[in-house]
């Protein structure tokens, strides 16, 4: 694929994310992780901007060092901003079956969900997926998906939302 192909540049012979599934996945996560690290730094970037100067005025004031004015002033401070990160990272991480595509071609081993919904729907066949145009199936994929989505976003949602009241965000 176009990542062995890069890594010829530079002499290394392989086939890339060839037959490892748990190496796969984990260059999977990697470039994820990578391609996500832009907006998730907005996101706390902004967040950081929220906290008022003050706050840690009044702290060092009354004495607290930087660790403390972290975990006292920053922290409880951009909680949500976190919560808002992870919620987006976990959904985006479980609609990220291009990345598979593009990274291992698609063989076995590094099959999801969202790839079955695509191959079912626009007739692909690549590595052990095969099909011929069934979008009643591709829908009801799609469906199941969604139903993961929902359920697994909801869950952290009320984890994290949990987690803030407990400790008096």
């Amino acid at each position: 694929g176009p990542m062995a192909n890069f890594l010829g540049l530079f002499g290394v012979q392989s086939e890339f994310l060839g037959g490892q599934p748990n190496e796969a996945f984990f260059w999977v996560i990697f470039v994820q992780i990578w391609a996500n690290m832009g907006i998730t730094m907005v996101i706390f970037l902004a967040g950081l901007q929220t906290v008022p100067a003050e706050l840690y005025e009044v702290a060092q004031i009354d004495g607290a060092n930087g660790w403390q004015r972290f975990t006292n002033v920053t922290w409880p401070l951009i909680t949500p901003v976190v919560n808002t990160n992870l919620l987006l990272n976990v959904i985006g991480s479980l609609q990220a079956w291009q990345l598979f595509l593009v990274l291992t071609g698609y063989k076995a081993g590094t099959q999801v969900l969202g790839y079955l919904v695509f191959a079912e729907g626009f007739g692909q066949t690549t590595g052990s997926v095969s099909s011929s145009f069934r979008q009643g199936y591709a829908a009801a994929a799609s469906m199941v998906l969604f139903t993961l989505v929902l359920v697994i976003g909801l869950t952290v949602q009320y984890i994290l939302n949990r987690r803030e009241q407990r400790l008096g965000y």
